[in-house]
C-alpha cells in the first residue's frame, strides 16, 4: 500500500480520500461537486490525524459540498486555507450560537488563522469569526452568504475583502464593530442584505465599496460611526435602503459617495473628520446630509447633488472645510445649513434649486475664504446670512427668489470683501436686507434686477414690516453702490437707505417718480450720506443736458427723488437732512441753482410739516421776502418799492389844492432842521427824501424832521371836519408814516438776516 493510502481509514468515502490525498501532495484537491463531512475536512486543516501533514502552500479546495458545516472554534491554522467553489451546510447547533447568531456554518470564533481565501463559495448559514486573527488576509470573493457574518473584534493583518458577495439574513449581514484590519477593508460590489456594523473600526488602509447595496432591515443600513480609515473611504454608486452612518469617522484620505442612492436616512456624518476632500457629485438621497461640526481637509464637492430631507438637506453647523462647497447645480428639498461654518475656500450654490420651507440657506455667522455665488439659482425660501463673513463676492445675479413672508435674503451685519451682485436678471418675491452690511472694497450692485416686496406684490399679505421692506441698506457701509436707472428696474417697496454711508453712489432720480398717496413704494433717507455723488443732478443714462435745463426746473429730478420719501418723512416729522446731502454735493458739483431749488424744495416741505399757524406763516414770509436767506436782495428791492410807492402818496397830498383841501399836506416846522450840517428849506418838500428818512431812518436826510403832517388837510376823498370828532387827511398821513416805518424796521431786518444767513444757506 503506498504511503497516502496508509493514510485513510475505512470510514471515508472516497471523496474524502481524493481531497486527503490531493491535499498531502500540495495538489489542487477538485472534488466535482462531491461531499465530504465537516469533521474530516477539520482534521485535515488541523493535521490532526496522522500523517496528515500539509505543505506550506496550505490548503486548496475545488468544488466541494462541506456536509455539517465547518468548525474552527478556537482552532490554530498556521498554513493557507483556499476554498473555490465550495458549499458549506449548516452546522447543529453550536456553542457559539446565541438568540441572535442562529444556524452557523463556518465557525472561525477566537481562531488563528495564517491566510483564509473563499472564492465563488456559497455558505448556507451564518459565518462566526468573532475575535479571528488573521496573519494575512481574509479574501471573500463572489458566491453567497446565507447568515450574517460576525467579525466583532477581529484582527486582520493584511487585507479584508469582501467583494461581489451577497451576504446577510435580512436583518443583519457584516456585525464586524472594532474589527482591526490592517491593509484596506474592501466591500466591493457585493450585496449586503441587513444591517452592516463597522463601528469602531480600525482600517490601516482606505475602505473601498463601490457599487455595493446595503439593505438593512431597520435604522442605518452601513455604520461606521467611530472607525478610523488610513486611507480614503470610497463608496462611490452604493445603494442603501435606510442610511448610512460616519459620524466620528476619522480618515486620513477622502470619503467619496459620488452617484450613491441613499434612503431615508441619508448620511448621518456629524464629527467627521477626513484629511482629504468630501465628494458626492450626482448622489441622490432620500434623507439629509448631516455634517454638524465636520472637518474636511479639502473640498466638499457635490456639483449635482440631490437631496430630499423635508426641514433640512444639508446640515453643516460648526463644520470646518479646508476647501469649498460646490453645490453647482443641486437639487436640495429642505434648508441648507451652514451657521458658523468655517470655510476656507467659497460657497457655489450656481443654477441650483433649494426648496426650503422657512429657510432655504442658513448660513448665520458662517465664514469664507472666497465668495458665496447663488447666480442663476431656484430659491424658495430665506437666504440667511446675517453676520457672515464673506472673503469674496456676493453674487445672486440671475436668481429666482420667493418666500412666503419677509424678506428673501437677510444678510444683516455681514461683511463682503468683494461685490455684491444683486443684478444681472435677479429677480426676488420677497425683500432683501443688508442693515448694518459691510461692503467697503467693493461695489453693491442693484441695477438690471426685479425686486419685489410683499406688500407690494400683493395687496393683503401676512403683516409683518418685513412684508413692505424691498431693500434694506440702513447702518450699512458700501464703497460703490449703483442702483437702477430704469423705473421698471426699481425695487417695489420700501428701500432703506437710513445712516447709510456710501462711497460712491450711483444713481438716476428719473428711476423714482414721487410715490402717489398710500402707496407702500417709499425711500427712507434720513442719515445717508455719501462721499460723492456720481450723476448729482439724477438725469437718465443719455439724458442731453443742455436742452433739457430748458424744459424742466432746476434740480426737478433730484427734488422728485427726495419726495419720493414716506409720507412721515416729509409732512409729518420731517428730515431736513438728505435734503442737505444731496444739495452739498449738487453744489460740489457746480450746479448752485440746482442746489439752491433743491434746499428751498426742502424748506417748503418743512413749512408745510409745521402744526402751529405762527410760524408755518413766518416761514411762508421769510420764503417770500428773503428765499430763505437764498434771495438777500428781495428785501433790498421791497424797501425800495415802499418807498417809491409812500413818495408817491406824499406826493399825491401836496398836490391837492389848498382852497379845497384846507391847506398843503405837510406843513414846515417852526425852525429849520440841521441834516449833515445841511440847512434844508423851509419852503422845499421832497417826497422821496421825507419817504427814504421814514422808512430807514439811519439815512437821515432832515426831511422828517424838517416837515409834519398838517392836521387841517382834508382833502375831498375823506369824511369829516377838523376839530368834529372825524377822520383827518393829517391823521391818515401820520398813519401812513407809522406803517412805512414799521415796514421799513420789518424789511431792513429781513435784510441783514438774509445778507447774514447767504454764506450758511446750503448748511
Amino acid at each position: 500500500m503506498s504511503q497516502p493510502m496508509m493514510l485513510l481509514s475505512p470510514d471515508m468515502t472516497d471523496a474524502e480520500r481524493r481531497m486527503v490525498v490531493a491535499a498531502v501532495r500540495g495538489e489542487l484537491a477538485d472534488l466535482d461537486g462531491e461531499a465530504v463531512r465537516g469533521s474530516v475536512l477539520r482534521d485535515l486543516i488541523l493535521e490532526a490525524r496522522p500523517g496528515w501533514l500539509l505543505p506550506r502552500a496550505g490548503l486548496s479546495l475545488c468544488r466541494l459540498v462541506v456536509l455539517g458545516g465547518l468548525d474552527l472554534d478556537g482552532a490554530v491554522v498556521d498554513k493557507p486555507l483556499t476554498l473555490s467553489e465550495a458549499r458549506i451546510e449548516t452546522i447543529a447547533p453550536h456553542r457559539s450560537q446565541t438568540a441572535t447568531t442562529s444556524s452557523p456554518a463556518l465557525v472561525l470564533a477566537s481562531a488563528r488563522v495564517r491566510r483564509l481565501t473563499l472564492h465563488a463559495s456559497v455558505i448556507d448559514g451564518s459565518l462566526l469569526a468573532d475575535r479571528l486573527e488573521v496573519d494575512s488576509s481574509l479574501l471573500i470573493g463572489g458566491g453567497e452568504i446565507n447568515g450574517m457574518v460576525h467579525l466583532r473584534g477581529a484582527v486582520v493583518r493584511g487585507g479584508l475583502a469582501v467583494e461581489g458577495v451577497a451576504l446577510g439574513d435580512g436583518n443583519s449581514a457584516l456585525l464586524a464593530a472594532g474589527v482591526r484590519v490592517g491593509g484596506q477593508l474592501v466591500l466591493r460590489r457585493s450585496s449586503f442584505r441587513g444591517v452592516t456594523a463597522l463601528s469602531r473600526s480600525r482600517i490601516g488602509g482606505g475602505l473601498q465599496g463601490e457599487g455595493a447595496a446595503f439593505n438593512g432591515y431597520a435604522g442605518a443600513d452601513i455604520d461606521l460611526e467611530g472607525a478610523r480609515v488610513g486611507g480614503d473611504v470610497v463608496l462611490d454608486g452604493v445603494s442603501t435602503r435606510h442610511g448610512i452612518v460616519l459620524a466620528g469617522l476619522r480618515g486620513e484620505g477622502r470619503v467619496s459617495l459620488a452617484q450613491a442612492c441613499i434612503g431615508e436616512l441619508g448620511v448621518l456624518a456629524g464629527g467627521l473628520s477626513v484629511d482629504g476632500a468630501l465628494t458626492l457629485p450626482g448622489a441622490r438621497l432620500s434623507g439629509p446630509l448631516r455634517l454638524d461640526g465636520a472637518t474636511v481637509g479639502g473640498d466638499l464637492a457635490s456639483a449635482g447633488l440631490e437631496v430630499r430631507g423635508g426641514d433640512l438637506a444639508i446640515a453643516l453647523g460648526g463644520a470646518s472645510i479646508a476647501g469649498s462647497i460646490d453645490l453647482e447645480a443641486a437639487k436640495l428639498v429642505g434648508a441648507l445649513g451652514i451657521s458658523s461654518a468655517r470655510i476656507r475656500g467659497g460657497v457655489v450654490l450656481a443654477n441650483a434649486r433649494l426648496f426650503g420651507t422657512a429657510l432655504a440657506v442658513e448660513g448665520n455667522g458662517c465664514s469664507t475664504g472666497a465668495g458665496v455665488s447663488l447666480a442663476r439659482a431656484v430659491v424658495f425660501g430665506k437666504v440667511a446670512l446675517v453676520n457672515a463673513e464673506i472673503g469674496g463676492s456676493l453674487s445672486l445675479a440671475g436668481a429666482s427668489l420667493k418666500v412666503e413672508s419677509g424678506e428673501a435674503l437677510d444678510a444683516s451685519g455681514t461683511s463682503v470683501r468683494g461685490d455684491v451682485d444683486l443684478g444681472g436678471g435677479l429677480s426676488s418675491l420677497g425683500g432683501l436686507r443688508l442693515e448694518r452690511a459691510r461692503i467697503e472694497h467693493g461695489r453693491l450692485k442693484i441695477a438690471g434686477s426685479r425686486i419685489v416686496a410683499l406688500a407690494r406684490a400683493n395687496p393683503v399679505p401676512p403683516h409683518c414690516a418685513a412684508d413692505d421692506l424691498a431693500l434694506g441698506l440702513s447702518g450699512a457701509r458700501v464703497a460703490t453702490l449703483e442702483m437702477p436707472a430704469e423705473p421698471g428696474e426699481r425695487p417695489r417697496g420700501i428701500v432703506d437707505f437710513s445712516h447709510a454711508e456710501v462711497g460712491d453712489f450711483i444713481d438716476f432720480a428719473a428711476a423714482w417718480p414721487l410715490p402717489a398717496h398710500g402707496r407702500t413704494d417709499h425711500l427712507v433717507l434720513n442719515g445717508f450720506v455719501c462721499e460723492r455723488l456720481v450723476n448729482p443732478a439724477g438725469r437718465p443714462v443719455g439724458h442731453d443736458v443742455g436742452r433739457s435745463s430748458l424744459r424742466e426746473p432746476q434740480g426737478a429730478a433730484r427734488i422728485g427723488w427726495l419726495e419720493a420719501q414716506s409720507e412721515s418723512d416729509l409732512d409729518v416729522a420731517f428730515k431736513r437732512q438728505p435734503w442737505s446731502e444731496v444739495a452739498r454735493h449738487l453744489s460740489a458739483a457746480g450746479l448752485h441753482d440746482q442746489a439752491r431749488s433743491v434746499m428751498l424744495a426742502g424748506l417748503r416741505r418743512q413749512r408745510r410739516a409745521m402744526r402751529r399757524r405762527g410760524p408755518r406763516w413766518a416761514s411762508h414770509l421769510d420764503d417770500l421776502l428773503t428765499g430763505y436767506g437764498h434771495r438777500p436782495w428781495r428785501p433790498v428791492v421791497a424797501l425800495a418799492v415802499v418807498m417809491l410807492a409812500f413818495a408817491g402818496l406824499y406826493a399825491a397830498g401836496m398836490r391837492c389844492p389848498e382852497e379845497s383841501c384846507g391847506g398843503p399836506a405837510f406843513v414846515a416846522r417852526a425852525a429849520p432842521a440841521q441834516a449833515g450840517g445841511i440847512t434844508v428849506r423851509a419852503d422845499r418838500f421832497e417826497p422821496v427824501l421825507y419817504s427814504l428818512d421814514v422808512l430807514v431812518p439811519l439815512l437821515d436826510s432832515g426831511q422828517a424832521e424838517q416837515w409834519r403832517e398838517n392836521p387841517a388837510w382834508l382833502p375831498e376823498l375823506v369824511p369829516g371836519t377838523v376839530g368834529g370828532g372825524g377822520v383827518s387827511g393829517g391823521d391818515l398821513l401820520g398813519l401812513a408814516r407809522f406803517v412805512e416805518r414799521g415796514l421799513g424796521i420789518l424789511l431792513a431786518a429781513l435784510a441783514f438776516a438774509g445778507l447774514v444767513r447767504a454764506p450758511r444757506r446750503l448748511e
